[in-house]
C-alpha cells in the first residue's frame, strides 16, 4: 500500500510541474494574439499614410505639372 501513496505523490509533483507551464503557454497566446491586433492595427495606420500620401502626389501632379517637371 506504500507504494500508492508514492504513486500519488509523484502524480501531484507532476501536475504542480504541468499547472505553471500550461498557464505560461496560455499566457503566451494571449500575448501573442495581442501583439498580432497590434501589428494588423499598425499596418491598417501604414496603408491609410500611403494611401493618402499617393492621393496628395497624385492631386499635386494633376494640379501643378508645370512646378513639377
Amino acid at each position: 500500500m506504500h507504494y500508492s501513496s508514492q504513486q500519488q505523490d509523484s502524480t501531484v509533483r507532476q501536475r504542480e510541474l504541468v499547472s505553471p507551464a500550461l498557464e505560461n503557454v496560455t499566457a503566451l497566446q494571449k500575448k501573442r494574439e495581442r501583439l498580432c491586433q497590434v501589428n494588423s492595427e499598425k499596418r491598417r495606420n501604414t496603408d491609410r499614410k500611403k494611401l493618402l500620401y499617393l492621393e496628395h502626389r497624385l492631386q499635386r501632379m494633376r494640379t501643378g505639372r508645370s512646378t513639377h517637371a
